[in-house]
């Protein structure tokens, strides 16, 4: 029997209890068979499991239907049958008002004009880092992505978003960051060191 006769006759036999959608990821459309009593909360956690590559917490992406976001609390059941939806990262970008950047030395300065800011070390054109230490000196000591500088209000802070946080630690004013759930806030002045690198956090308010 075809892939295709299979799926039609699941989803006869479980059109009572189970829902068919199609479910977009990473550009790629995948059509499913999910259970009516599931949440969007739960159907998108399912997904980035089982779709997204890339490390990352479930709150980065959102499930969206005609370019509009589903509410986490409601169920599936509230979609029609052969919806389209698709995964979507959240845009949390925020301007940054105020003139922020880093500096390695009197010659080398990494501006930053919205948040997060992620530091990291990779290719040169890599537009996922904001803050790329490939070519500075010890830069292979540094992780590909070693750190997101954030805000929470008024307060700028750093969190270390390596893969083995706890191999890969981060020093802010030589104080411990070796995991990505504890925050550390940072000020204008602080000196925050990655691997053998050490860059020093300037915030001037415009």
């Amino acid at each position: 029997m075809a892939m295709q006769d299979r799926y039609n006759v699941l989803r006869e036999k479980l059109a009572a209890t189970h829902l068919p959608l199609t479910i977009e990821a990473q550009g790629e459309p995948h059509r499913v068979l999910l259970s009516k009593n599931l949440t969007i909360r739960e159907l998108r956690e399912e997904v980035v499991n089982k779709f997204v590559q890339e490390s990352g917490k479930k709150s980065d992406f959102m499930l969206v239907v005609n370019q509009k976001p589903l509410a986490l609390s409601k169920r599936i059941s509230t979609l029609g049958a052969d919806t389209l939806v698709r995964l979507e990262r959240v845009d949390k970008t925020q301007k940054v008002e105020e003139q922020v950047f880093l500096s390695f030395d009197e010659n080398t300065r990494f501006p930053i004009i919205k948040l997060p800011a992620i530091i990291g070390r990779s290719k040169q054109g890599d537009t996922a880092l904001s803050i790329n230490v490939n070519d500075l000196p010890d830069g292979l000591t540094v992780s590909r992505r070693h750190a997101e500088l954030s805000r929470q209000g008024e307060t700028f802070i750093i969190r270390n978003i390596a893969d083995n946080p706890q191999d890969k630690p981060i020093f802010v004013n030589e104080a411990i960051v070796a995991a990505a759930d504890v925050p550390k806030e940072v000020e204008d002045g602080t000196e925050i060191r990655l691997g053998k690198i050490t860059l020093t956090l300037h915030i001037t308010k415009t």
